[in-house]
């Protein structure tokens, strides 16, 4: 089967509604729908669990042909053993495109603190798109064209928000959808990130800059994923957990589905690290999907234009053997900005900028290529550019290396090391010929 939407039933009544939704679904998209429900043998005699196996096996096939009868293009699949490992090796095997999940009523706090749900389990199993239904009947007003799905993404700015809005984009493709795609920056990371946390009273002088860079470079990276879709951009400071507030922001824009991505996380992660994904699944009324980073539809983000490059310099003939470099990086018509770190035993400002404005490259301008330069005042190179290219807004950083291998590199240190751990953005490390 080409990619089927993977429908895991327990024949409750919510399954039975969110089997119609999943159905609907998977014909939207031009995919066929893979009915599975996990037998689980009981411990009794093997006469019993024949008649068992037998009965589920039955009551699988009338529900495929129920909704066949609705026009839907059905297989189905009994399977037997551990609900969760089962429906995630189904949708590996199969190549799932989605698993579709309906919600049950949620247990108590301790009991899904230290057993979970099947639901949940599937989620950080499984290799796919998973969506979590609390009430299906979004999916047939939205489908039929009575009105627009209302969705709420919760983002980042690291590769693994990508995975979460290229799906969303697909959504959209089929049906017309009101988007709001949200982030909850942690503070003092933020603030840290960007060169700006000094002192608590630091943060609180700098709040509103920091959110004003960190909205512009979201709306960057949604307008490169969902081309002109309109999307509503909200990005608002935390002190605490994301999972809830994120919730609430959702809940007042009353939205029909939440959208986040996850990613694999080992065993002692998940006792000690509880993730916004499972967070949001725990407690948003609504209905969830879940879109692991490196879900198969990361494949088809666009490549990336790289339109504003940052190349540092200490004016040595190794780091400005980068700069031709990072020129040839600049898509035709962005920016590059030259720039270097002064420390107080070093060059003064406007020698520095002098001294930058004399290798601007030449030929940059027959690309229609900007040149900018900038000064950083600071003490510790490697993380002085990250925070330059973070307020530049680099789409990459280029920068020249020595090449200094072993104990050289341990003893010495190497600034081009330390940008390549630090930052979050592509970073071309350039070596000079020997």
């Amino acid at each position: 089967m080409p990619n089927p939407f993977l429908f895991a039933t327990d024949f409750s009544d919510a399954a039975t509604d969110a089997a119609d939704a999943a159905a609907a679904l998977a014909a939207k998209f031009g995919e066929p729908l893979l009915l599975a429900h996990v037998f689980e043998p009981p411990a009794t005699e093997e006469s019993l669990v024949d008649s068992l196996r037998t009965a589920a096996g039955l009551r699988l096939r009338a529900e495929a042909e129920r909704l066949r009868q609705g026009g839907a293009s059905v297989e189905e699949e009994l399977l037997e053993g551990s609900p969760y490992e089962a429906i995630a090796g189904l949708a590996e095997r199969s190549s799932a495109r989605l698993v579709v999940m309906a919600s049950h009523r949620k247990r108590s706090l301790p009991a899904r603190w230290f057993f979970g749900g099947v639901a949940e389990r599937i989620v950080k199993t499984a290799s796919v798109p998973c969506l979590v239904l609390r009430d299906a009947a979004f999916v047939e007003e939205w489908l039929s064209g009575r009105r627009p799905l209302r969705v709420f993404v919760g983002a980042d700015l690291s590769v693994l928000a990508d995975a979460p809005l290229l799906w969303v984009g697909k959504l959209a493709q089929i049906g017309p959808c009101e988007i709001i795609v949200a982030y909850l920056n942690w503070v003092p990371d933020e603030a840290s990130r960007l060169g700006l946390a000094h002192s608590p009273s630091a943060l609180l002088d700098t709040s509103h800059q920091i959110q004003s860079m960190l909205e512009n470079e979201l709306r960057k990276k949604v307008g490169r994923l969902l081309g002109d879709l309109p999307v509503t951009i909200r990005v608002e400071p935390r002190w605490g957990r994301a999972d809830l507030p994120l919730i609430d922001m959702a809940e007042l824009a009353q939205t029909d589905l939440f959208v986040v991505g996850t990613r694999t996380r080992g065993v002692f992660s998940r006792l000690f690290d509880e993730s916004v994904s499972m967070g949001v699944l725990h407690h948003a009324p609504m209905a969830v999907a879940t879109i692991p980073w490196n879900a198969p539809v990361a494949e088809t983000a666009p490549p990336p234009s790289f339109d504003r490059v940052l190349v540092a310099t200490d004016f040595s003939d190794t780091a400005n053997h980068a700069i031709p470099y990072a020129c040839a990086l600049v898509a035709p018509g962005g920016v590059l900005c030259l720039g270097h770190v002064v420390d107080s035993h070093g060059l003064d400002e406007a020698e520095a900028q002098r001294q930058l404005a004399a290798l601007v490259p030449p030929h940059a301008a027959t690309r229609g290529i900007r040149c900018e330069t900038a000064v950083w005042h600071g003490r510790a190179p490697a993380e002085d550019i990250v925070h330059l290219a973070e307020h530049f807004a680099a789409d990459a950083i280029c920068i020249g290396s020595h090449g200094r291998t072993g104990v050289a590199r341990a003893l010495i240190g190497s600034v081009a090391q330390g940008v390549l751990a630090a930052s979050k953005r592509p970073v071309l490390v350039v070596r000079k010929p020997v």
